[in-house]
C-alpha cells in the first residue's frame, strides 16, 4: 500500500511541489517543512539521495512512522472493538 501511495505522490509532482514549497517559505526548518515525502526531497535536493533512494526513503519512514502510530494507539486505547459495521452503529450509540 506505501508503494502505491508513494508512486501517486510521485505522480501528481511531489518534487515539484517540495521545490515550490522551499521557494515560496525559504526555511526548511518549518515543522509542516519536515512531513514524510518533504524531508527526504530536501536531502535530494542536497545530493544525498538519488531518486531510488529517494523512493526507498519515503516508503521506510512511513513504515516507521505507521509502527510508532500503532505502538501509541496500543498504549492509549487497550480496548477494542470490532464488529461489523451496523453492530458498531449500535454500540456507539447505545455508550455514548
Amino acid at each position: 500500500r506505501s508503494v502505491k501511495r508513494r508512486q501517486k505522490m510521485f505522480e501528481v509532482g511531489l518534487i515539484d511541489e517540495v521545490a515550490y514549497l522551499e521557494k515560496k517559505y525559504r526555511d526548511r526548518r518549518l515543522p509542516a517543512l519536515k512531513a514524510i515525502g518533504i524531508k527526504e526531497v530536501f536531502d535530494y535536493f542536497n545530493g544525498k539521495y538519488n531518486l531510488q533512494t529517494l523512493k526507498e526513503k519515503i516508503i521506510t519512514n512511513t513504515a516507521r512512522l505507521a509502527k510508532r502510530q500503532q505502538t501509541f494507539n496500543k498504549t492509549q486505547f487497550p480496548t477494542k472493538i470490532s464488529a461489523p459495521l451496523k453492530e458498531l452503529e449500535n454500540i456507539i450509540l447505545k455508550n455514548f
